[in-house]
């Protein structure tokens, strides 16, 4: 059989050598498939614009600002980004998988929900679980019977907040009476209809934690469970917030306390273009050259995976 082929394939050759004209159509496409590889390859370096509609969750939150800040240095690598605020992570991941929006900054910690057209893209940075409460409050266990903010009910905050009190013991109309405030609502109510507690996911410093510290007299609560809550939840960091952070005369905190971690996730709607939201791009943008984040969990089984980006911008699932 081998034999036979190799016959074949010696008069197929025989016959091209002789048509001038077959040889010349193989030349000629051989021609063109060149000329249209290297266009192709041309057509990839030339530097583009891309427009993107992206999100930090809640107008007065500090990833909000974050994204605010990230749009000069985004400019400059060719991206222009239109910033939209939402009700919070969830929220927003929710707009991303309906195509409302390209990007977004979310919160880890929501592995319980799926979002079939969400791709990871990276982490960038960590944020600090704060738990302020008014004067007399100096446990978690003092919150029973107060009111306690935990955020909208489409924000990460909420989520992470009742995972924080049912691990303490404290389930919402039995043990203390829910509050859904955003940020901007807290910020317009009188200081007497403000919650006993309040949670707020932020980095560090939070401004609205401080100025629940310097005008309203809140003091920042420890919750000193991280490292037992991690053993639960892959998504718990634990974290410190330092003595002085958000006053020195009085100290607040008097001292460093520790408070669980939850980091910042970049993710994006699967048809939005690779090259436009690289891991490279993605993490120089957010100030992490030269550092890499493996920590997906809390994020990766909700969106399917870590999106690599293939050679031709696509974003690939796993």
């Amino acid at each position: 059989m081998a034999d036979e082929a190799q016959i074949l394939l010696d008069k197929f050759l025989k016959a091209i050598r002789k048509n001038e004209k077959i040889r010349e159509g193989l030349a000629y496409t051989a021609v063109v498939c060149l000329a249209a590889l290297m266009l192709y390859f041309a057509w990839g370096l030339i530097p583009r614009r891309y427009t993107l509609k992206v999100t930090g969750g809640e107008i007065l939150g500090n990833r909000h600002y974050f994204v605010e800040m990230l749009k000069e240095s985004a400019y400059k690598k060719g991206l222009d980004l239109v910033v939209i605020p939402t009700k919070g992570s969830i929220d927003s991941l929710d707009e991303v998988d309906k195509g409302d929006l390209d990007l977004a900054l979310i919160q880890g910690g929501l592995e319980d929900r799926s979002y079939r057209d969400v791709r990871h893209v990276c982490t960038v940075m960590p944020e600090i679980l704060h738990l302020m409460v008014k004067p007399g409050i100096e446990t978690i266990k003092h919150l029973s019977g107060k009111s306690v903010n935990v955020g909208p009910e489409l924000s990460g905050t909420n989520v992470v907040a009742n995972k924080v009190l049912s691990f303490s013991g404290l389930h919402a109309g039995n043990d203390y009476i829910e509050r859904h405030y955003s940020i901007e609502e807290l910020a317009g109510l009188y200081p007497s209809k403000l919650p006993d507690a309040i949670f707020l996911i932020s980095t560090i410093p939070s401004f609205v934690a401080e100025r629940l510290v310097r005008d309203n007299g809140y003091k920042v609560l420890e919750i000193p469970f991280p490292k037992s809550l991690a053993l639960r939840y892959g998504w718990v960091v634990d974290e410190q917030i330092l003595a002085y952070t958000y006053s020195i005369i009085p100290p607040e905190p008097d001292r460093d306390i520790v408070t669980v971690g939850v980091n910042v996730h970049v993710v994006a709607n699967r048809k939005t273009d690779g090259r436009a939201i690289s891991q490279k791009k993605c993490r120089a943008g957010a100030g992490q050259q030269g550092e890499e984040h493996s920590q997906t969990n809390g994020v990766k089984n909700m969106v399917n995976h870590t999106m690599p980006t293939l050679p031709n911008g696509r974003m690939k699932g796993i």
